[in-house]
């Protein structure tokens, strides 16, 4: 019962918290950058095979990662591109801190 009590209260802390980061989260302009020098000088190649890979003049590394990526979820988190944008990933580590510190706030239950 009691380690049943305890997830119950993370999962409201949780809850609560992703409400509050959800208040001031706001979608930024994806930019894409190359993922082996960071260079934001990223060129598109040629479709193979239905992929948009892309390319940098800098360090010469081709890679898959779409160049014009869209932020357009109604619920972050939904679907399944939630998961590579750069905007969702910043909204996960303000629910991490939002809900330590509501942790730390709270009265230890032992």
């Amino acid at each position: 019962m009691y380690l049943k009590n305890k997830l119950l209260a993370r999962k409201r802390c949780s809850e609560l918290a992703m409400q509050a980061a959800l208040e001031t989260w706001q979608r930024d302009p994806v930019e894409f950058k190359c993922p082996a020098c960071g260079s934001n000088k990223v060129k598109p190649r040629p479709k193979i095979r239905g992929k948009n890979p892309g390319w940098c003049p800098i360090c010469r590394h081709y890679f898959d990662q779409p160049k014009d990526f869209v932020c357009d979820c109604l619920e972050p988190g939904r679907s399944s591109k939630c998961h590579d944008c750069p905007n969702f990933h910043k909204l996960l580590a303000s629910v991490k801190t939002i809900a330590e510190e509501m942790q730390s706030q709270s009265p230890n239950q032992t």
